[in-house]
């Protein structure tokens, strides 16, 4: 197979999975993964996609978004692993704003299991398909449903959680940058997500490595503001030093 017929090949599997990985791919080609990391190399200075460890993801635009049904079957070991980290932040009694991210709704199911008389305030339909127990309670903003993102949003959810303040707001984002800060793909969300940050008196942030030096549409909020960075993976010694400047606690 010519240089060039492999290219096509890994941009094929990158387009159909956005993931690939280099040890796979050089059995599917056969060949050595040093090959595959230096297809990998070109098709970054190309920016069809950008490298991670052991692999490479699809690069996509700033404003396109991953439907929920999607994204909820993404990546759900690295979810289940940040949530359980999300765990130890959280004391029985708590109140919550938890926002309509997959890595959110991992969060909430831990949650259900671990804690008791939680107050879970949520924009999230899967979430609030859960339901109240004896030992939590679920509140939900109510507003507009959005179908592509399974949220509430709108007036009348922005409303709602001005009503409320609560001990911690856990929010999933589409970036986070050094830069930049903590990133999302559409309005109609993040104008949820800012008034949750207002409403909360700590910010957990939740992003597995996917998640890391990726900048989406709109800004949400610098990471100077965050109080908690959970991931699934050590990021770059730049993000320890810079979490570690600014007293973020990076929990991975």
């Amino acid at each position: 197979m010519l240089a060039f017929e492999r290219h096509e090949g890994i941009k094929s599997e990158l387009s159909k999975s956005k993931k690939v990985f280099v040890s796979e791919l050089a059995l599917s080609f056969n060949v050595t993964e040093e090959t595959i990391r230096r297809d990998l190399e070109k098709m970054e200075k190309e920016g069809y996609c950008t490298r991670i460890y052991g692999g490479a993801f699809l690069n996509s635009h700033t404003n396109e978004e991953i439907s929920y049904k999607t994204r909820n079957t993404l990546n759900q070991n690295e979810k289940q692993y940040i949530a359980q980290r999300v765990s130890h932040l959280v004391k029985d009694g708590d109140s919550l704003v938890v926002d309509s991210s997959s890595t959110g709704l991992a969060v909430i199911h831990e949650l259900y299991k671990q804690k008791k008389n939680l107050t879970i305030l949520t924009n999230s339909i899967e979430a609030l398909r859960l339901g109240s127990t004896n030992d939590q309670q679920m509140i939900s903003t109510g507003g507009s449903l959005r179908p592509f993102s399974f949220s509430l949003v709108g007036s009348e959810a922005i409303d709602a959680l001005k009503k409320y303040n609560v001990d911690i707001a856990i929010l999933g984002c589409k970036g986070i940058a050094i830069k930049t800060g903590v990133t999302e793909s559409n309005s109609y969300d993040a104008d949820v997500k800012k008034i949750m940050i207002k409403q909360a008196n700590k910010l957990i942030i939740v992003a597995d490595h996917e998640k890391f030096d990726q900048v989406a549409l709109l800004n949400l909020i610098p990471l100077e503001k965050v109080d908690y960075l959970i991931t699934d993976r050590k990021p770059s010694d730049d993000w320890l030093d810079f979490t570690r400047e600014h007293q973020i606690e990076l929990i991975y």
